[in-house]
């Protein structure tokens, strides 16, 4: 049997350095999980989405496919939580095209505004996509789906989200049900 090789492969050997400085966003989801109103799985009060991981669906459809198979999950009154960066165009001029090392990995970050896209290169080995969307955009998910909006934070801190704010930190509630039609 042949093993399909993920684009992800070429990252899983150095995965747990490239994250390591990455755990802003832990204590907010623990905090939310410890909120929830019953448990974190199946009948579901809460499903979270950490460290950006909703930018590597390419597609406005694959990222509705998505809020829709949450929305359905939740039980009434759960929550949704997820977060992403801003685009920022300052920032891509100034790390775009650029060799950097964090973490002791040499990598570099092309911005291709065309498609909303963020192309991750390691020196000498893998790259992957990464597909940003505007903060309007998230919201019209979070429409589609049958979810509403509890909050947006302008980052884990819960400070409020604002032009300024460089990471969306969301919450979305699917809606408690109604006793008029028991939905």
């Amino acid at each position: 049997m042949n093993r399909v090789v993920s684009t992800y492969d070429g990252f899983a050997p150095i995965y747990d350095r490239w994250a390591a400085g990455m755990t802003e966003d832990v204590d907010f989801y623990v905090s939310l999980a410890r909120a929830a109103d019953g448990p974190v799985v199946e009948p579901g009060a809460l499903v979270t989405c950490p460290f950006r991981s909703l930018l590597h669906l390419p597609t406005w459809n694959d990222r509705r496919r998505v809020f829709e198979r949450v929305a359905a999950s939740l039980r009434p009154s759960g929550r949704f939580a997820w977060n992403a960066f801003v685009f920022d165009p300052a920032v891509a001029a100034e790390v775009g095209g650029v060799w950097r090392e964090e973490h002791g990995i040499r990598h570099r970050i092309e911005y291709v505004t065309g498609d909303c896209r963020i192309d991750i290169q390691v020196e000498a080995g893998p790259s992957i996509s990464l597909w940003w969307v505007n903060p309007s955009e998230w919201t019209g998910l979070v429409d589609v789906s049958g979810l509403e909006v509890e909050a947006r934070y302008g980052w884990f801190d819960r400070r409020p989200f604002d032009e300024t704010s460089r990471e969306l930190v969301c919450v979305a509630r699917k809606p408690p049900r109604s006793s008029v039609d028991g939905t």
